[in-house]
Protein backbone atom coordinates (compact mmCIF):
# COMPACT_ATOMS: atom_id res chain seq x y z
CA UNK A 1 0.00 0.00 0.00
CA UNK A 2 2.51 2.21 1.01
CA UNK A 3 4.37 2.69 -2.32
CA UNK A 4 0.74 3.24 -4.30
CA UNK A 5 -0.02 5.90 -1.74
CA UNK A 6 3.13 7.83 -2.76
CA UNK A 7 2.97 7.69 -5.85
CA UNK A 8 -0.65 8.85 -5.96
CA UNK A 9 0.64 11.62 -4.09
CA UNK A 10 3.52 12.45 -5.96
CA UNK A 11 1.04 12.56 -8.92
CA UNK A 12 -1.02 15.38 -7.18
CA UNK A 13 1.97 17.36 -6.90
CA UNK A 14 2.66 17.65 -10.35
CA UNK A 15 -0.37 18.15 -11.34
CA UNK A 16 -2.34 20.40 -9.44
CA UNK A 17 -1.77 23.88 -9.88
CA UNK A 18 -1.73 24.44 -6.21
CA UNK A 19 -0.81 21.57 -4.44
CA UNK A 20 -2.52 20.17 -0.48
CA UNK A 21 0.77 18.26 0.30
CA UNK A 22 4.00 19.13 1.56
CA UNK A 23 6.81 18.28 -1.39
CA UNK A 24 9.37 18.06 1.30
CA UNK A 25 7.12 15.97 3.78
CA UNK A 26 6.61 13.63 0.58
CA UNK A 27 10.40 12.72 0.07
CA UNK A 28 11.45 12.73 3.44
CA UNK A 29 11.72 8.58 4.36
CA UNK A 30 12.30 9.28 8.01
CA UNK A 31 8.46 10.47 8.59
CA UNK A 32 5.67 7.87 8.87
CA UNK A 33 3.49 7.25 5.81
CA UNK A 34 0.76 9.44 7.46
CA UNK A 35 3.08 12.56 7.81
CA UNK A 36 4.15 11.83 4.58
CA UNK A 37 0.98 12.41 2.77
CA UNK A 38 -0.51 14.96 5.27
CA UNK A 39 -3.34 16.78 3.07
CA UNK A 40 -3.50 20.48 3.65
CA UNK A 41 -7.37 21.49 3.10
CA UNK A 42 -6.10 25.14 2.29
CA UNK A 43 -3.10 26.72 1.14
CA UNK A 44 -2.86 28.93 3.81
CA UNK A 45 -2.56 25.64 6.10
CA UNK A 46 0.37 24.43 3.72
CA UNK A 47 2.18 27.72 3.43
CA UNK A 48 2.14 27.77 7.50
CA UNK A 49 3.29 24.24 7.72
CA UNK A 50 6.14 24.57 5.15
CA UNK A 51 7.07 28.43 6.83
CA UNK A 52 7.31 26.51 10.28
CA UNK A 53 8.68 23.60 9.43
CA UNK A 54 11.57 24.62 6.48
CA UNK A 55 12.11 28.16 6.19
CA UNK A 56 12.37 29.43 9.91
CA UNK A 57 15.08 26.65 10.06
CA UNK A 58 16.60 27.81 6.76
CA UNK A 59 20.31 29.32 7.63
CA UNK A 60 22.07 31.46 5.36
CA UNK A 61 23.16 29.78 1.93
CA UNK A 62 21.56 26.71 2.98
CA UNK A 63 18.58 25.94 0.43
CA UNK A 64 16.25 23.74 -0.10
CA UNK A 65 15.52 21.16 -3.11
CA UNK A 66 12.18 19.58 -4.17
CA UNK A 67 13.06 16.00 -5.19
CA UNK A 68 9.88 15.97 -7.22
CA UNK A 69 10.78 19.07 -9.60
CA UNK A 70 13.96 19.82 -9.47
CA UNK A 71 13.28 23.48 -8.40
CA UNK A 72 15.54 25.01 -6.09
CA UNK A 73 14.62 26.86 -3.17
CA UNK A 74 17.03 29.26 -1.96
Amino acid sequence: KEPNTLSKAIRSIKREKRPTKCFVCLKNPSLTLYKRVVLYITLGSLSRHFLRKYISRLQRGVHINCQICGVRLE
